[in-house]
């Protein structure tokens, strides 16, 4: 039982790593392909989303190291 829930923990972070993954290439797509100096505020606001957003991804990447070594023993 325990193996079970565990692994579905597993499951669950690494989904949350993709998501995460994908909200950082998208951000830093978004910030590449606007102009900087015309859109500062949302230019500043997508550099705050993206670093909020890569701590969150180191995380949940953090757990999983956890969970997974755990997997292991």
């Amino acid at each position: 039982m325990q193996g079970n829930l565990r692994d579905s923990k597993i499951l669950r972070l690494k989904k949350e790593e993709n998501m995460y993954v994908e909200e950082i290439k998208n951000f830093e797509n978004n910030l590449n392909t606007q102009d900087k100096n015309e859109y500062i505020y949302e230019n500043n606001l997508l550099m705050n989303q993206l670093e909020e957003t890569k701590k969150a991804l180191e995380q949940v990447q953090k757990r999983l190291k956890e969970f997974e070594g755990e997997a292991d023993l």
